[in-house]
């Protein structure tokens, strides 16, 4: 099952890929750019300073972009003008976007204007190579071949990395593969994976951090120490948010003792540099969400106090499982709500039985995990709504992938001490994540990027999908052909998979 799983979960990842209109990614063009200035001209870049290169400033003018994207870049053409375009003058701006000269990639104005130039390195660096060997080829393809690379990897990591997490929790393979199966059919986890990004380095490495500080806390010394510190190095320099778990790390470090040197070693050998570098340059350890709020901690803690978080919580974790890339578009928010009072049912049974049996100090780890990471989200909510007033603008729906793994970790401990009522409640889950995986294809993002309009009702979707792929063609990065083919493979595999993981749960014994 396990390879069967991990199939699911690439095939999804290049479906994902592919479908993905020319930068409909998060920020995806300055992340690339970010890319770019690596591979060109072979340096980093440095925020107010950096800027995107030519070529991708030619093709934001040529590429169809969402209307959020149209309030940053007022001069780009929204999905809703550009299906209203003649077929010809969209057929023109897509071969133009195929035919922007190569060399423009090498033309990268130090105007300041990439605001993701402040972003942790490594993820950049490993995919700066792949960037510069393709160099020639147009700009389309070169961006769906490193998403199709940094994407896949990104999710087979991650799904290699629970199965490790799963054994140092000492869970049974059935649940190892519901953690697995679940955190492949999570739509937010290709948003924030399949497309060119940072985040693609941060998912993957995040099982495998909470399986070494689920190890180290079994049985501290100086190998998995260096394994805790390594694996928490590489994801600092590779996102910022893994500041969050510093404190998990050193404690656990002051605690254990033994092994502690091999903990702190790689962090300040690997990461301690980088954030030197910002400190130095921005006069922040980040270098950027302290840029953007310019207030004091003590403001920031007082809005702490006055937001209203009922709104805030709501809207982030309703976004955090389903968000249509930059379109911020999102899935029926009953079927959001539903998938969120199974997983509420599922913490109140794993409570349940927590105190029933004291859980193991590994999902002690995974929860303080959770909690220091919810911390940043919460901080990172209340500094934005004080320069905002919108709670739901903190809390980005593509951190929280990060944690999957350890939320998904902490429920299969709990569900698997519940015995009938926790196999049942797994199984609704597991049928309830594939039903929503398979209609993000089918219902949401096919339709939402091929033209079709209003609400997805079964008989227009029907009667839409029955005159073809619509204007599929003139959005989505790689042939329409091939984005239904890959889908439908993803679809039966999320609908496989559910089936073979529902078998095993309610054949396994407590």
């Amino acid at each position: 099952m396990r390879t069967f799983l991990l199939l699911y979960g690439v095939l999804s990842a290049f479906a994902y890929a592919s479908l993905l209109p020319l930068w409909e990614g998060f920020d995806e063009p300055f992340h690339y750019a970010y890319v770019q200035t690596v591979a060109r001209q072979k340096r980093l870049p440095v925020r107010k300073q950096s800027g995107i290169s030519m070529e991708v400033r030619a093709s934001l003018e040529l590429a169809p972009a969402s209307h959020v994207v149209a309030r940053n870049l007022p001069f780009v053409t929204t999905y809703a003008d550009w299906f209203r375009l003649p077929d010809a003058e969209r057929g023109r701006r897509r071969a133009a976007l195929f035919s922007i000269p190569t060399e423009l990639g090498n033309r990268i104005p130090d105007d300041g204007s990439n605001y993701e130039a402040q972003q942790a390195p490594l993820a950049y660096l490993l995919i700066a190579p792949l960037d510069r060997l393709w160099a020639g080829a147009p700009l389309p393809e070169r961006v769906w071949r490193l998403r199709l690379v940094s994407g896949s990897v990104a999710i087979a990591a991650a799904c290699l990395g629970i199965f490790v997490l799963a054994a140092r929790l000492g869970l049974p393979g059935v649940w190892a593969a519901w953690m697995a199966f679940l955190l492949l059919s999570s739509q937010m986890l290709y948003a924030a994976a399949a497309h060119i990004t940072n985040d693609w380095l941060a998912i993957a490495l995040a099982p495998w951090f909470f399986a070494a500080a689920a190890a180290y806390t079994r049985r501290p010394d100086a190998r998995r120490g260096a394994a805790l510190g390594t694996t928490l190095a590489l994801g600092l320099l590779a996102k910022a948010y893994y500041l969050a778990f510093l404190p998990l790390a050193l404690g656990l470090a002051m605690w254990k003792r033994r092994g502690a040197a091999a903990v702190v070693a790689p962090l300040i050998l690997l990461a301690a540099p980088w954030y030197w570098r910002n400190w130095t340059l921005y006069g922040t350890v980040t270098g950027a969400l302290e840029a953007i709020v310019r207030h004091s901690l003590w403001d920031i803690a007082g809005t702490l106090l006055r937001m209203p978080w009922a709104t805030a919580v709501a809207s982030s974790a309703r976004r955090s499982l389903w968000t249509a890339n930059n379109s911020f578009d999102t899935f029926s928010a009953a079927t959001l709500n539903l998938m969120l009072l199974l997983a509420l049912c599922a913490a109140v049974l794993s409570v349940r039985a927590a105190w029933r049996k004291r859980p193991s100090p590994p999902e002690g780890v995974l929860l303080a995990g959770c909690l220091l990471f919810a911390g940043l989200v919460a901080y990172s909510t209340a500094a934005l709504f004080l320069v905002f007033g919108e709670p739901g603008l903190g809390g980005a729906p593509w951190y929280t992938p990060t944690i999957f793994a350890a939320l998904l970790g902490l429920l299969a401990c709990g569900l698997s001490r519940t015995g009938r009522a926790g196999r049942w409640l797994a199984v609704a889950m597991t049928a309830m994540w594939a039903y929503v995986m398979a209609a993000t294809w089918w219902v949401k993002l096919i339709p939402l990027y091929g033209g079709y309009r209003g609400r997805a009702r079964v008989g227009a979707l029907a009667e839409w999908y029955g005159r073809g792929p619509g204007l599929l063609g003139d959005t989505a990065i790689a042939a329409p052909a091939l984005v239904l083919a890959l889908a439908a493979a993803a679809t039966i595999g999320a609908v496989s998979g559910a089936a073979l993981v529902c078998r095993a749960l309610l054949r396994s014994r407590p």
